[in-house]
C-alpha cells in the first residue's frame, strides 16, 4: 500500500507472524530508498535473516519512480516467496 510521503511504499514483515512476538524480542526497522527491482528481490532473503519487522522503501533524488511500479511490488506472493526464503537460511520458523 502507498506510504507517506507520497511516492514510498510501506510493507510489514511482521504481518507474515502468525504470533505475537515475545517480550524480549527487539524489533528492528529498516529503511531503505529502492534499489533497482532486481536488486530488491536478491536483498529481502538477506533482510528477512537480519530479523527485520519493518522494511520502508523511499523514494530518493535518483530514485527512479517507475520502480515503484515494479513488477516485484506488485506481486505480494513473489515477495513472500523471497522473504520465507531468508526466513528458511536463518533458521526462523516464525511465519
Amino acid at each position: 500500500k502507498n506510504g507517506n510521503p507520497p511516492g514510498s511504499i510501506r510493507f510489514r514483515l511482521d504481518s507474515l507472524v502468525s504470533s505475537p512476538p515475545e517480550q524480549s524480542e527487539m524489533r528492528v526497522s529498516l529503511i531503505l530508498a529502492l534499489p533497482r527491482p532486481i536488486a530488491l528481490g536478491r536483498m529481502l532473503p538477506q533482510i528477512a535473516q537480519m530479523g527485520v519487522d519493518n522494511l520502508v522503501l523511499v523514494g530518493a533524488q535518483k530514485v527512479p519512480k517507475d520502480y515503484f511500479g515494479s513488477h516485484l511490488l506488485r506481486q505480494p506472493e513473489v515477495l513472500r516467496e523471497r522473504l520465507i526464503e531468508g526466513l528458511c537460511q536463518a533458521g526462523d520458523v516464525r511465519l
